[in-house]
């Protein structure tokens, strides 16, 4: 059974997100969030990304919400629906859904921002660390916002959605 999260403490992982995607904005080496301290750059860490978000936004120490800790997406994808996150479904997306694809060996995950991003108002928005420099804003690699889709320079197609929230009927 998998330990769910109010929709208040989901908020504050996007809001954890969207300081790191900030000060990677802004050139700053590092961001702290509670306490975790995310560096932007390198790009290319992806789960690092996700999983500090998720710790900054939950006021948790570093490493401290899946254990062991993933090496890379692959492995955070597996962990979070061994754990029952997954939805199963990708049509309906909320900000703070972690959305993954299995691209390349270690695979791809993000965190989807909704379409309030400041700056980027009703376009639909991940925020993401990247190793790639041909999406996202900065386009450079590291930690970014980019548009989801499946044009040229977008996070296109992901095969799997992930919910720390419990779905109210």
């Amino acid at each position: 059974m998998p330990k769910w999260y109010t929709q208040n403490r989901v908020n504050k992982i996007v809001a954890a997100a969207r300081k790191f995607v900030a000060g990677s904005l802004a050139g700053k080496d590092g961001v702290t969030v509670g306490k975790v301290m995310h560096r932007p750059q390198p790009g290319g860490m992806c789960a690092r990304f996700v999983r500090q978000s998720v710790e900054g936004g939950l006021g948790l120490a570093e490493f401290a919400w899946l254990d062991p800790d993933p090496a890379n997406a692959r492995e955070m994808a597996a962990q979070l629906k061994a754990r029952g996150y997954s939805l199963g479904d990708t049509s309906d997306l909320k900000p703070g859904d972690i959305l993954y694809r299995p691209s390349g060996t270690p695979g791809h995950i993000a965190i989807y921002m909704g379409t309030q991003e400041p700056g980027h108002e009703g376009v639909q928005i991940i925020a993401e660390n990247t190793s790639s420099g041909k999406r996202g804003v900065p386009r450079r690699p590291g930690t970014k916002y980019t548009r989801r889709g499946t044009g040229e320079g977008e996070f296109g197609r992901f095969t799997e959605v992930f919910r720390l929230t419990k779905e109210v009927s």
